[in-house]
């Protein structure tokens, strides 16, 4: 429409199909930042200016070509006229460089709105969808993909007439705007309170006096609704302060990229240029994937040394937005995806202290990124359900308590279809691998080694079998030279493979992190009980 009480947006059917709900509001928010910026009015209205000066600047080169070059003196001579044409070509493809440079520029703009509107998360996600769905046909006429026309990377003069930019960039200038998952470096003081959560109960004392000072806080008690704003301003070049990035704050729950937020993580950037730099670069890469040996259900009393280990990796991680996780401890005939948005604490086994039942592990789900999955999946051609009723088992809830104690980030499990084997899981690992850019942390948790019945219960970290060590290190270099034939058919190549593992379904998840995640790197191993491995590994 020509004014923005007279806009109209059009949603396809394949983007309702292939777009999860946050993902849809995001493409609805760009494209209501293109109504509210006016958008189809002031480019209409550049176009007609450009082409004025088109056809204005053509006539002078005619009349100059026609009367100086061609010496005519009796009216418009041929040359004029061709001279006018050539000169319209040529200053034509000038003037579509400069009207696309234009809305190339307000593409940024309107992924903006859409960021503040639908959340920076759901901006980011809904262009790597665009990304992902780019081979696929799209159901309806190319002139009216309008939220992702030339979204493909081009470069040179092909660059020069694309009316969006590529969306690699897009994603890029998403990611810069500095409220996207940084994990910062320099703690505000603040005392916790549950920002975003609760925003009417919920406050913060801001006390460090530099940051205080910029954000004019000093001293002063801020609800909720008084920080919201602060998150998007820009601190650089603040008085006293080195300065590169953007506040972090919350977005509104179940809308931002955080949801409920803690704000004894509300960080913010300060330090030297070249620290800010490394940092920049640092904060900005893709979550890993994770193999995690689980052990024991007391290993969230009693942590050993995998607990310390656990909570070092996460501490040297960037700060999940969401977790999906396959354990050991749910076992389908078909797959399926846990769609419960708060998922009880079961303690799945017995014959443990009273202590242990006590534990509490009250994370919640995540339907829209159960949805998520699920279309990942049918996309890869894997059929899964959603079950709403799973609560959370043991292979979910005693790594996670050492991980992530505070049990503030959305938790999404996947079955494992057990009797399948390896291949069904790097199958599932690789449809899901693209979470990792979206800043969900993608883990398997299982064992290395599971033969509870040849455990020594009384054995000390130092007492190791040699055919559990045997196959521990099999498995290691397998994964070091990623030979996956080998992998796959480990219960006949690998030392004393069925001893290790009576059933698979305890290995099974370290076939879905490898598949899901990037190089090999071991974090930690070692043994309790004689022969239960408790290695944690890392894929990228």
């Amino acid at each position: 429409g020509w004014n923005k009480n007279d806009a109209l947006v059009a949603v396809s059917q394949g983007l309702l199909e292939r777009f999860s709900p946050d993902e849809v509001k995001a493409v609805l928010a760009h494209e209501i930042g293109h109504v509210a910026n006016g958008d189809m009015v002031t480019l209409a209205l550049v176009q007609g200016v450009v082409n004025t000066f088109v056809m204005f600047f053509a006539r002078i080169i005619g009349n100059f070509v026609d009367k100086v070059i061609f010496k005519n003196e009796e009216g418009r001579g041929i040359a004029f006229y061709i001279a006018t044409i050539f000169a319209e070509i040529v200053l034509g493809f000038l003037a579509s460089a400069i009207v696309m440079w234009f809305s190339r520029k307000r593409e940024y703009r309107a992924d903006d709105a859409g960021a503040r509107l639908a959340g920076t998360g759901a901006m980011i996600s809904a262009l790597q969808r665009l990304r992902s769905e780019q081979g696929v046909p799209v159901q309806m006429p190319e002139s009216m993909t309008a939220f992702g026309i030339n979204g493909g990377l081009k470069h040179g003069l092909a660059g020069l007439f694309m009316s969006h930019p590529p969306l690699e960039e897009r994603i890029e200038a998403l990611r810069r705007r500095g409220v996207f998952g940084q994990q910062m470096i320099e703690l505000l003081d603040v005392t916790p309170a549950q920002i975003g959560g609760q925003r009417d109960q919920g406050g913060a004392i801001v006390k460090r006096g530099a940051v205080a000072d910029v954000l004019g806080t000093e001293g002063k008690e801020v609800s909720a609704p008084d920080l919201k704003p602060l998150r998007a301003i820009d601190l650089e070049g603040a008085p006293g302060l080195n300065l590169r990035l953007q506040a972090v704050f919350t977005e509104e729950p179940g809308h931002g990229d955080f949801g409920q937020f803690d704000a004894d993580h509300m960080k913010i950037l300060v330090g030297q240029p070249d620290h800010v730099d490394a940092f920049a670069t640092q904060s900005l890469q893709m979550l890993p994937s994770l193999f995690i040996s689980h052990g024991s259900p007391m290993l969230a009393l009693e942590p050993g040394e995998s607990g310390p280990a656990l909570a070092q990796l996460s501490a040297n991680l960037p700060r999940p937005r969401a977790i999906v996780i396959v354990s050991a401890h749910w076992e389908t005939a078909e797959l399926r995806v846990n769609g419960n948005p708060q998922p009880e604490t079961w303690h799945d086994f017995g014959g443990f202290p009273p202590e242990l039942f006590a534990v509490q592990y009250p994370a919640c789900g995540l339907p829209e990124l159960t949805q998520r999955v699920v279309g990942l999946l049918a996309h890869a051609g894997l059929e899964a359900r959603i079950d709403t009723q799973r609560p959370f088992d043991h292979g979910v809830w005693v790594p996670l308590s050492l991980m992530y104690p505070h049990a503030d980030i959305p938790v999404v499990q996947v079955s494992l279809p057990a009797r399948q084997g390896p291949a069904l899981q790097t199958r599932v690992g690789q449809a899901l691998k693209h979470l990792r850019e979206e800043d969900v942390l993608v883990i398997g948790s299982g064992s290395i080694t599971h033969n509870l019945r040849e455990l020594d219960w009384h054995a000390g970290p130092e007492s190791i079998e040699p055919w559990a060590l045997a196959f521990r290190d099999w498995m290691v270099q397998k994964l070091a030279t990623d030979d996956l034939d080998a992998l796959h058919d480990y219960r006949s190549q690998a030392p004393h493979a069925a001893r290790n593992h009576p059933t698979d379904e305890h290995l099974l998840p370290l076939y879905f992190a490898r598949a899901a995640g990037g190089p090999f790197s071991i974090e930690h191993q070692g043994f309790t009980m004689g022969a239960l491995g408790m290695d944690i590994y890392r894929f990228g």
